[in-house]
């Protein structure tokens, strides 16, 4: 992997901060999702991420999180621990923005090894969300059911999507989606919570979703030294088996409609736990 610039100019010295911190404690986090894809595709990081995306062992809780609230406090940078049913998901590290500073937010999924696989939880999701590409994902379920009028076995297949197909003929799509900033809204300490009374009045909408890949793609990771520390930031030594995992055989070409919930090869509805009837 090449970057165009050095890596501290690609992920911004309060990130770079961090990852050093990591390494010298012992802590090995990688580089992870479309920052790891950005650096290896096109040796820099893409224009439209709007954070850094590392992955993390959930066995290292205690050390990542002393170290993010000691980066946190030196850069003035805001701290939020995400929590799903009181246990910790991720944590996000916002920097102030500084004129000529790199300063996209750090994002730390932490993943569980169970089974051979790395599994990251995620919250609840509000299928509303999915309004907007609802169509797409109404002719992709139709194209794999095939037969006549396919798409009206799709609909009849996941009323839930076929709902939110009417709603979003009807200009209900901005609505919908603000009910998802409301599910999610943070409380001051930055805790995501869904609330009760979301859950009763909403719950149909909900489910939960996983992070799920084979535990090889990240059990072995490769060094990149950071030019102004004598440390190193850390990428999956197979990177290209696992984007093509994550991405598809096609991962050197870049998308722009790319949607994480449809797209991702590891993104799966985890199961058991949804809050309503499952999508068809």
């Amino acid at each position: 992997m090449r970057t165009r610039r050095s890596l501290e100019e690609e992920l911004g010295p309060v990130v770079c901060d961090w990852l050093a911190m990591v390494d010298e404690l012992g802590v090995r986090v990688w580089l992870d999702s479309g920052t790891l894809l950005g650096l290896v595709r096109d040796g820099e990081v893409p224009a439209w991420d709007r954070d850094v995306d590392v992955g993390a062992w959930s066995s290292d809780l205690a050390t990542l999180r002393g170290s993010l609230q000691t980066v946190s406090t030196r850069h003035r940078a805001r701290l939020e621990e995400k929590h799903l049913d009181g246990v910790p998901y991720a944590f996000v590290l916002k920097p102030r923005v500084g004129e000529g500073v790199r300063a996209l937010p750090l994002a730390v999924h932490l993943f569980d090894r169970e089974d051979q696989r790395a599994i990251s939880s995620q919250p609840h999701y509000l299928l509303a969300q999915e309004a907007a590409y609802v169509r797409r994902r109404l002719a992709t379920l139709a194209e794999a059911l095939g037969g006549g009028a396919a798409l009206w076995r799709a609909r009849a297949s996941a009323p839930r999507l076929a709902l939110l197909e009417l709603l979003h003929f009807l200009r209900l799509g901005r609505p919908l989606r603000l009910l998802t900033r409301l599910a999610f809204a943070a409380d001051s300490r930055g805790v995501v919570a869904l609330h009760p009374a979301e859950t009763r009045a909403f719950g149909w909408l909900f489910t939960r979703l996983q992070w799920s890949y084979p535990l090889r793609h990240v059990e072995v990771l490769a060094p990149i030294p950071l030019e102004t520390r004598a440390s190193s930031a850390w990428i999956p030594a197979e990177s290209e088996a696992y984007l093509s995992f994550r991405y598809g055989t096609l991962w050197r070409r870049p998308v722009r409609d790319w949607v994480y919930v449809l797209d991702d090869g590891a993104i799966v509805h985890r199961p058991g736990l949804e809050v309503g009837p499952g999508v068809g």
